[in-house]
């Protein structure tokens, strides 16, 4: 039918086994956006020349439009049905999508490899980037170790680093324990003086009283 597919629309050369792709493919493009041109009047329902007046005939026309949309989609389901199913069998198109999935895969594979080597190449440079900080450490620490003998051996014989500190604070630690030490022993030797002063005291006491006794006895024998 002329009037349903026209020419300048739908292409009607399906091809065989050599033709290309590109051809295959705009011939399913086409039919796969088919929809029909034809005026689908046999499938209305009413007459509107036997409408009894406006009111009905508009009706009536409304009734008949929804039955032409509805046999319109029918028909476009059902050539867009038989594409579908020439198209599911179609050896060009498998071999087609048999393609596009090697090409899909290797690009899969590439991309695999890529990211391979870009991971290889990270870890490279880390490892590289660790060692100069190593040796970079490294090198700074001998210079400060270097540095640090330089300065240590530039300084005074006689420079005591802190110890005459240590020195006055020993002194005057030892000083305090020798001044309470002679305080001690002072005060230890007034006691024990005061106590031997104490005991000859005593003891010229009692020499004086046993005289006294010795002359009192003396006197009374005479």
């Amino acid at each position: 039918n002329i009037e349903e597919f026209p020419l300048s629309f739908l292409p009607n050369n399906f091809g065989d086994g050599d033709s290309k792709w590109e051809q295959v493919s705009a011939f399913y493009k086409a039919w796969e956006s088919y929809s029909s041109c034809l005026s689908f009047a046999w499938a209305d329902q009413y007459d509107t020349k036997e409408a009894p007046d406006r009111r009905v005939r508009r009706a009536m026309e409304d009734e008949n439009k929804k039955a032409r949309r509805k046999a319109r989609r029918e028909r476009n389901e059902d050539i867009l049905a038989l594409v579908h199913f020439c198209k599911r069998r179609d050896p060009r198109v498998k071999a087609r999508q048999e393609e596009i999935a090697k090409e899909k895969r290797q690009e899969e594979l590439i991309k695999k490899k890529q990211s391979e080597m870009k991971k290889a190449r990270a870890a490279q440079a880390r490892e590289s980037w660790k060692a100069e900080q190593e040796e970079a450490i490294a090198n700074f620490e001998e210079e400060d170790r270097i540095a640090g003998r330089i300065r240590l051996a530039d300084l005074d014989d006689d420079y005591d680093y802190g110890a005459s500190k240590r020195g006055r604070k020993g002194k005057k630690k030892n000083k305090r324990q020798s001044f309470s030490e002679e305080s001690d022993d002072e005060n230890g030797g007034d006691q024990s003086g005061e106590t031997g002063e104490a005991q000859v005291e005593e003891q010229s006491n009692g020499a004086d009283i046993h005289d006294e006794a010795s002359l009192r006895d003396s006197v009374d024998s005479n």
